[in-house]
């Protein structure tokens, strides 16, 4: 009976345990593009082992491999190969197949024979040939480049007559078992399926008639375990085929018994509440090249994650080995599995290919309990039709059933995609808002509809905060700094040039020094966010961006070297199921005619006034019984200790602080407990600005200079012994549009304008209330000055006072900065003294640290 020829065919997928195998792992023979040939191991991407990592093919593998018979089947299987491979046997052409994610077969009984055999595979990566964006190659030539070549194991197969085929199981709560499959051969007398536990206990052991060559089982067991990250209990089911009294064909799969649902706007895995939080990685692997990490790697992964509060996986636009699928289901580390379709151009090839690349891999993987979400793509346009996301939505809820599905992670309606895709295709609701903090309660009040159906939020991938590098420990530097890449994305361009763009903005330490600020500024930044998060959702969850520093961003939890960037500890104060959040009661202003919403700093107060405070407890699990609320604040070197009870805790809890007086500069701390055990925990700086600045503030701003003030005229005034301040509210041709935290580093050089500012040696949330969107070149400044007010080079000074270094463009801006002159000076700023960028304080008088950085600048400028 001929099953197949040629090509690979979806819906065919032949095991049989019992069945001889040829294993063709090792070394073969290699050759790429006509270069030099050389020995290369197999499974791997060849750029792992060549120096030559752009060449996209041909690449030509060869080896001859022997077996001892013919059988009446015989199947040469590759779990992976990227990403289009053309196949010939003893000089005959015997198949090909494309898609770089999925495992394939080819029967080979008419070509091979026995003894000595010959195969060759020539292999093509995504490229110029098969362009990335048409070739579901991923996020990974974006990070840094794509991979190539035999890179998951290939065998032989020798089989007889019976032979399983389309294996598929689901399991659910309450013990629901369902098991189907089809036989390759005719005359078996029957199937047995047997469920055993990890003592070798049988659950459930029960024959099955064949009809037509398929089989099936829908049942219930009883006394099971169900799967869950804290117990993650898997069973092995055993498939055999009977004929004439012996056993002629075996298959056996791992899984685990568990549902996972949604419950309004929580996520539940059983029947207990599971808040997500997610660490997003993009299968990036600096020495491998593919995502086939060692048991030993993703042992380490997961427990580094564990330690920082993580309890999901999001493999983003790539599906790796069966490594880390086993291991998650073994320890209970939740996965979110994104198939690879991002940005793409879809032609009628990218279509058909999407349609059976999924339908492999989703046949390959479908069994792992630990999978407990799925989305189809990422950000995808209306390249993604709803045909297609309609289709990939049927063979995701037939191999699929029980995990949380999503069509489009990021929402079409965000990236101008299909908006019209089926709910029941959507179990939650996933918006990647990549934002400056003040942007991001604007965000989430902007796609948050009442009248939609109540689902859980789960922020797909979000959060990032580049923290540069240390370029100084690298010896040598690694090929994705010194090599061209595949896809030259503009955040690489400061990459390859570091060593002169360091060198010109005068870092001699490779960025060490720069790189211990950043951290400390990203978890600012990240905190800020993920509270927000919970302060508006106490379930659903988030995915954080990302698990690794890549070449494109500095954005990971850990560095180059896989070490932690942050501290753990401080990572679960933010990032756990139960945290705590602090928030300003909410108020309005009279403006104009109507109500306006008053928007008031975080955590800078006036010293005149009370804080009024509130804590806000949000917990994403179950219900806490009996917890204990405390709080501290030191004030005039007296410690205020305050805690109050309640009987239960389910998801947000409100507690109004007692009116505090805010004439104190030190950490809130919050601690809740129960069972004399500490849950969660946390502190936020509350800064007192003397009141007397909030009068002063108004006449100083009415005294700044704008940008049309700067002339020939007042520089010759400054350069006779006049200081002005020049406020610029408008982007001129001197400053640059740029994101006051995202991509930024702050540093605030040494000048007498810090010494009566309260600060850190980083920026935190404290300037949450005057961060800008744009800031001044001072090279430019120079030819402004030069040009247009007729300064003299010789008399000009620029110094810089608090500056912007670009985490991946590695250049300097400036948010304020000293122009000296002749005998006097400017003092130029870009700075948000009146905020009024998403929610900041929209006013002066609003906005405590606006008036105290302004009037600081006259402080120098006309000393009292």
């Amino acid at each position: 009976m001929v099953i197949w020829r040629r090509h690979a065919k979806v819906g065919i997928m032949l095991e049989n345990d019992l069945a001889l195998t040829v294993s063709l792992d090792g070394k073969w023979a290699f050759q790429l593009a006509g270069q030099e040939p050389i020995q290369i191991q197999v499974p791997s991407a060849w750029e792992a082992q060549v120096v030559d990592r752009i060449t996209d093919g041909p690449a030509y593998y060869r080896r001859q491999f022997e077996i001892n018979q013919v059988t009446a089947y015989v199947i040469l299987h590759c779990d992976a190969i990227s990403l289009a491979a053309k196949i010939w046997l003893n000089g005959h052409l015997v198949g090909e197949h494309t898609g770089m994610w999925s495992s394939f077969q080819l029967e080979i009984t008419g070509y091979v024979r026995v003894g000595i055999n010959e195969l060759v595979i020539e292999v093509w990566k995504p490229g110029q040939r098969y362009p990335l964006r048409e070739s579901l190659a991923g996020f990974l030539p974006d990070v840094a480049n794509t991979f190539g070549g035999i890179w998951q194991s290939v065998k032989i197969c020798l089989f007889e007559n019976f032979i399983f085929n389309e294996l598929r199981i689901v399991a659910k709560e309450g013990g629901q078992l369902v098991i189907s499959g089809s036989i390759i051969g005719s005359g078996a007398d029957q199937v047995n399926i047997k469920v055993q536990d990890d003592n070798g206990v049988t659950l459930v052991a029960q024959a099955l008639s064949v009809d037509q060559g398929t089989f099936s089982l829908d049942a219930v067991l009883s006394n099971i375990s169900l799967w869950r990250a804290e117990s993650p209990v898997c069973y092995t089911l055993v498939c055999t085929v009977w004929h004439a009294g012996n056993i002629v064909a075996c298959a056996k799969r791992r899984f685990g018994f568990r549902s996972v649902t949604t419950q309004a706007d929580c996520v539940m895995i059983g029947n207990h509440p599971q808040h997500v939080r997610g660490v997003l990685s993009w299968g990036w692997d600096a020495q491998q090249h593919c995502p086939t990490p060692t048991a030993l790697q993703v042992r380490a992964d997961f427990a580094k994650a564990r330690a920082m509060g993580f309890n999901l996986f999001k493999l983003c636009l790539f599906v790796p080995d069966e490594t880390l699928f086993d291991i998650a289901d073994e320890i209970g580390m939740l996965l979110w599995l994104e198939l690879p379709l991002w940005q793409p151009t879809m032609t009628p090839a990218l279509r058909e290919l999407v349609l059976r690349e999924y339908e492999a891999i989703l046949r390959r993987i479908h069994h792992h309990p630990s999978i407990v979400m799925l989305s189809l793509g990422c950000e995808l346009d209306q390249q993604a039709d709803v045909g297609l996301l309609d289709a990939l939505s049927v063979i995701v809820k037939r191999w699929m059933p029980n995990v949380l599905r999503c069509d489009n992670s990021g929402s079409g309606e965000a990236y101008g995609g299909v908006t019209g895709i089926r709910s029941e295709y959507r179990d939650f609701y996933d918006y990647h808002f990549y934002c400056e903090p003040h942007y991001f309660q604007s965000l989430i009040d902007h796609f948050e509809r009442a009248y939609q159906p109540r689902k859980p939020w789960i922020f797909g991938e979000f959060c990032d905060a580049d923290t540069l590098r240390d370029f100084s420990l690298f010896q040598p530097l690694p090929w994705w700094v010194t090599g061209p890449l595949t896809f030259q994305r503009d955040e690489l361009i400061g990459l390859y040039e570091h060593k002169q763009r360091l060198e010109a903005a005068a870092i001699a330490d490779g960025g060490a020094t720069l790189t211990a600020i950043a951290r400390k500024q990203a978890f600012a930044v990240r905190k800020f966010i993920l509270e927000r998060v919970r302060l508006n959702f106490a379930g659903g969850g988030y995915v954080v961006t990302g698990w690794i520093d890549t070449p494109i961003a500095t954005s990971g939890m850990l560095d180059d070297f896989g070490e932690f960037k942050f501290d753990p500890a401080a990572w679960r104060t933010i990032n756990a199921e139960c945290v705590l959040v602090l928030e300003r009661r909410r108020s309005r202003v009279w403006a104009q005619g109507g109500d306006r919403p008053r928007y008031r700093d975080p955590y800078v107060f006036w010293s005149d006034e009370l804080c009024d405070l509130r804590v806000v407890i949000a917990n994403g699990g179950s219900s806490i019984q009996d917890p204990t609320l405390r709080y501290s604040l030191s004030s005039d070197a007296v410690i205020t200790c305050v805690e109050t009870q309640m009987a239960e805790l389910n998801s947000h809890f409100i507690f109004d602080l007692p009116a505090l007086a805010s004439n104190v500069n030190d950490n809130l701390k919050v601690e809740l407990s129960a069972n004399n055990q500490c849950l969660c925990e946390s502190s936020w700086p509350l800064i007192s600005i003397p009141a007397t600045q909030r009068d002063c503030a108004p006449q100083n701003a009415a005294r700044t200079l704008d940008l049309a003030a700067l002339s020939a005229d007042l520089m010759r005034s400054v350069a006779d012994g006049e200081s002005y301040v020049i406020w610029l509210r408008t982007e001129s041709e001197f400053t640059q549009a740029k994101p006051f935290w995202r991509e930024s580093i702050h540093v605030f050089d040494t000048h007498p304008f810090w010494e009566t500012i309260p600060h850190e040696d980083h920026a935190d949330m404290r300037y949450f209330s005057v961060a800008t969107d744009f800031a001044v070149d001072t090279a430019s400044l120079t030819g402004f000055l030069q040009k247009h007010c007729l300064c003299e080079l010789n008399l000009l000074q620029i110094n810089p006072v608090w500056r912007r270094f670009d985490a991946r463009a590695m250049t300097w801006l400036e948010y304020v900065v000293e122009v000296r002159y002749g005998r006097g000076r400017l003092l130029i700023s870009t700075l948000r003294f009146a905020g009024g960028l998403g929610q900041q304080p929209n006013t002066l008088t609003d906005n405590p640290m606006g008036c105290r950085l302004l009037n600081r600048l006259f402080e120098l400028t006309h000393p009292a």
